[in-house]
């Protein structure tokens, strides 16, 4: 086995060593198979360009895990970019608030009576956990981004921010819009089925 501190840049070891572990780290990331192997490709491809004979790396796994991270942050960034582009993308529902609230802005009746019972046991219910994927796949594709770094990853408010190069306030309205819209697809598919 190779040592990790190089100054040989053998990119068929960098794949065959640790493509593994970068594409587990890029689909937790994206959550999506072909964009998680477009970046490691794209970290791979950049870290051949960046290195440089003579050049000696202490720590090839951390060094190419910082370039991956890299692309993800560029990634996440041009998504926003292009979001930001095409305008407004948010659904005639969602600017609708009299579909949620009242004129007085308290929650319309027939959403808050909606029963949940029986919430306990849902986390291990596969069927659930079924409905619950597929209604964060019909999220666009920023809510997801959001949903993934602030939930899932547990990730810091002003990282979030800065990486997506959005406000605070933009990221709790997409918090907020994002629980709307689960809240309705799980109730159409889950608890009125």
């Amino acid at each position: 086995m190779k040592e990790s501190t190089s100054e040989n840049f053998d990119v068929a070891y960098w794949v065959n060593t640790y493509s593994d572990e970068l594409y587990r780290y890029a689909y937790s990331k994206t959550g999506d198979r072909h964009t998680a192997e477009d970046l490691v490709q794209d970290a791979f491809l950049g870290a051949l360009q960046s290195a440089k004979k003579g050049t000696v790396i202490k720590n090839q796994k951390s060094w190419l895990f910082s370039i991956l991270r890299n692309k993800l942050v560029d990634y996440y960034r041009k998504l926003e970019r292009e979001k930001k582009q095409t305008g407004n993308q948010y659904s005639e529902e969602e600017m609708n608030e009299s579909a949620h609230f009242t004129g007085m802005g308290m929650w319309q009746k027939d959403l808050n009576n909606i029963p949940w019972s029986n919430t306990e046991s849902l986390t291990t219910d596969q069927d659930f956990n079924a409905i619950l994927d597929a209604c964060l796949t019909e999220l666009p594709a920023h809510y997801q981004m959001v949903v993934r770094l602030k939930i899932m990853e547990n990730e810091k408010t002003d990282v979030i921010c800065q990486d997506l190069e959005i406000s605070n306030a933009n990221l709790w309205q997409i918090i907020h819009r994002t629980k709307l819209r689960l809240r309705a697809c799980l109730n159409k598919h889950w608890f009125q089925s």
